[in-house]
């Protein structure tokens, strides 16, 4: 994930789960993938940008200040150095240039400051990103991400050998029923019988 990235902050991080006694320790204090920050990147866009007006009417009501996406670089820094931002990219960096500009009359939010390789457009970054995401490379590894996030390295032993651990409240977790049900051979015949008829 995202958050091993820099081997310093992994190294605290895994320092930290040392010292946890909770049955399920875990490297990373929040998931990489919250209606924040998602918000954090489609601010630009609607409906989210309403949506993000109003959750930061409510943090202002409560002293806090909500983040957007001002800058690449910058939000490059904060997920690889910050202690607490694990964002991952969302697919719309690969598709969606209006994603990085300011879209709509009644906002104040500017357009993203990108990086100087894509000569100040939107669309460039895009097309440079599907590009890197196309290549031969990610093709050949992008499996491993996705075993990361869906697949059989998000829990257990895999994730803790992985660096892939978050808080426990980041995972569904399915109470099973304390007993099994079995369908008798009358219920069997009975539902046989049913589509025998249909």
């Amino acid at each position: 994930p995202i958050a091993a990235i820099n081997p310093m902050r992994l190294a605290s991080y895994q320092q930290q789960m040392r010292q946890q006694t909770p049955s399920k320790p875990y490297l990373f204090d929040a998931h990489y993938s919250t209606v924040d920050g998602v918000l954090f990147y489609l601010i630009r866009l609607k409906p989210f940008f309403d949506i993000w007006t109003l959750k930061q009417q409510q943090q202002q009501q409560q002293k806090q200040q909500m983040n957007f996406l001002c800058d690449i670089s910058i939000a490059w820094q904060q997920c690889t150095m910050n202690a607490n931002d694990f964002k991952e990219l969302i697919p719309e960096f690969f598709y969606l240039p209006e994603l990085f500009e300011s879209c709509h009359s009644n906002c104040s939010i500017a357009d993203v400051k990108l990086p100087p390789w894509a000569n100040g457009s939107a669309h460039e970054f895009v097309r440079l990103h599907r590009l890197a995401l196309e290549s031969d490379y990610i093709s050949a590894n992008l499996n491993q991400w996705i075993d990361l996030v869906f697949g059989t390295l998000q829990s257990g032993t895999a994730a803790i050998e992985n660096n892939n651990t978050f808080h426990p409240a980041s995972y569904l977790v399915l109470n099973k029923p304390s007993t099994s049900t079995s369908i008798s051979t009358n219920d069997n015949n009975n539902i046989n019988n049913n589509n025998n008829n249909n």
